[in-house]
């Protein structure tokens, strides 16, 4: 039985075409194939993307059934090889539009540091391959929450990564993350991509340095895909108002390194605060033609007091949006799967932003792969969160909820303009609250300095009666507590705490600061019911440590 077009519907299909039908090419007319020219480039680039995208995925569907040992060998050598074809394609079609002069960065607040961790997590598989072990360090005093491309400053430290990974067979890689200088709106970070051993072959250095390449057997330069890598990355750092360079030592190694100029996020106190709660009763449509996908989707909706309904495919989405609005029932926001056969996500997200009645709803895009200048498309498109697959529950909860909320108070929730996983790592920060109790000059500055810059919020009480009397007020995921403060000391006021905690269940760390020596330190603390110490006067290492600790999987 065919389901009747609504009157909007019947727009859009007039207009476009239901399923992205183009319209009937001109019989006279002659195609032409353009020979040179940036735009024929990327068309190539795209359909041979296109076709490594399918190549990775039927690499990853054969990984996973049962193979001998010799089919599984071949299956992983031909998804490195599609890996490191991908990438090689990337970097040519990036170098020639810079070469052109039409790249452009994107501009969006982003978190350095879920930026690094998450680079060097994807890195860290491939250096298990090859037998080494890859770390990375970010110190304290640089600023986590940043203005600019996150997407491009991943793509420089892969390339030099990699570069590292081809000059060592085994033995450690360090990524380390310094401040440079900075001003009030203004950083300028010091990324090291730090290797001992074998030193780097005279072709990646002359880009690096930029020296001239020695010529080929035809006269003319000899390039190779590290060097395109690391000519590309030369170019991006530049565009970043930074600068690219090398150390070589024979007892330490070979040092990779550049700078980037970022702005520093404006900060105009706490963020409101964000609730799944928001999402309870709000009309939403998933939209994905697996049907796995759909009911797992749908499922996790639904559990947190959504109305979910299902599409298989873009036809039937557009079908469910009209007949919604024509219904006086739209939906509040459209889940889209951007791998779709019939209509990609893509596809999909601009007809419904440039139809009439459905241009207001919004979109959530997922994607098994990110591509470079995603983001930048997405906000073209109206799109308001991209997440890639596979989606932590709470995350894609946390994207769902802060889209909601932007939607109805965007004045509120103004200076994003996508929501990602980097948005999502910084509005978590924002969120999560800390009390520093301390009557200590030293202690306060420190701790201030340390916790701000990371990205967190923080409040500051100098007594042990006005931490029980903060408590009442607001909640907290982490107390750092002088043990030595007036009227009540550190060790009283824990000890209140947990008293208190007793009959609610609840429990917030508690961390203490202390001059006493290390033996009566841990007893002490422990027996007031604090859960750590940290010496005095304190270091920001030692403040990191604690915030790894007990808030990596605050919520």
């Amino acid at each position: 039985m065919k389901t009747k077009k609504s009157s909007l519907l019947k727009k859009i299909s007039v207009s476009r075409g239901l399923k992205g039908q183009r319209r009937r090419a001109n019989p006279r007319a002659t195609r032409r194939i353009r020979p040179r020219g940036l735009h024929s480039l990327g068309d190539l680039a795209k359909e041979i993307r296109t076709s490594l995208n399918s190549l990775q995925a039927m690499n990853r569907a054969l990984l996973e059934t049962n193979l001998s040992p010799e089919q599984r060998e071949y299956a992983e050598k031909s998804r490195v090889s599609a890996d490191s074809l991908l990438t090689l394609v990337n970097d040519l079609l990036d170098y020639s539009l810079i070469e052109e002069g039409k790249f452009t960065l994107a501009r969006m607040n982003f978190d350095l540091r879920t930026t690094v961790e998450d680079t060097v997590q994807w890195l860290a598989l491939r250096a298990r391959e090859k037998g080494l072990e890859l770390g990375s360090l970010i110190h304290h005093e640089v600023p986590s929450l940043l203005f600019g491309d996150p997407a491009r400053l991943r793509q420089i430290l892969v390339n030099l990564t990699q570069l590292a990974f081809r000059y060592k067979e085994k033995g450690q890689i360090l990524i380390q993350v310094t401040l440079e200088k900075e001003s009030k709106t203004r950083t300028t970070v010091h990324f090291a991509v730090m290797k001992a051993g074998k030193g780097i072959s005279p072709g990646p250095q002359a880009r690096l340095l930029g020296l001239p390449l020695r010529p080929g057997r035809s006269g003319k330069e000899k390039w190779g895909g590290a060097e395109i890598g690391i000519g590309l990355a030369k170019k991006l750092v530049e565009k970043m108002g930074g600068r690219m360079g090398m150390e070589e030592s024979k007892k330490q190694g070979s040092t990779l390194w550049f700078t980037a100029v970022f702005r520093k996020q404006k900060t105009n106190g706490a963020l409101p605060w964000i609730t799944p709660q928001v999402l309870q009763g709000k009309r939403i449509l998933v939209v994905d033609e697996n049907s796995a996908n759909l009911q797992a989707l749908q499922g996790q909706l639904q559990s947190w007091g959504c109305l979910a309904e299902a599409a298989a495919g873009g036809s039937e989405a557009l079908v469910k949006l009209c007949q919604a609005v024509e219904d006086h029932t739209p939906y509040s926001l459209c889940v889209l799967s951007k791998e779709m056969e019939e209509m990609d996500g893509i596809a999909l997200a601009r007809e419904i932003k440039k139809a009439p009645g459905l241009s207001e709803t919004t979109l959530v895009l997922l994607t098994s792969q990110g591509n470079r200048g995603d983001g930048l498309l997405m906000q073209e498109i109206g799109v308001e969160g991209y997440l890639t697959k596979p989606v932590k529950s709470s995350q894609l909860r946390d994207c769902l909820a802060l889209a909601v909320s932007r939607k109805t108070s965007p004045a509120d929730f103004a200076g994003v303009p996508l929501i990602t996983r980097y948005s999502l790592a910084e509005e978590k920060k924002h969120r999560i609250r800390i009390l520093l109790a301390s009557n200590d000059v030293h202690v306060q500055k420190v701790g201030l300095q340390t916790l701000q810059k990371i990205g967190y919020g923080v409040d500051t009480v100098a007594a042990g009666n006005a931490v029980l009397t903060a408590l009442d007020k607001s909640p907290y995921h982490l107390i750092l507590m002088d043990t030595e403060l007036p009227e009540l000391d550190g060790l009283a006021a824990a000890a209140a705490i947990r008293r208190k905690e007793q009959k609610t269940g609840q429990h917030i760390p508690i961390v203490g600061m202390t001059l006493l020596a290390a033996g009566k330190d841990q007893e002490r603390c422990l027996e007031a019911g604090m859960d750590d110490y940290i010496p005095k006067p304190i270091q920001a290492i030692d403040l990191a440590d604690v915030l790894d600790q007990f808030l990596s999987e605050a919520d």
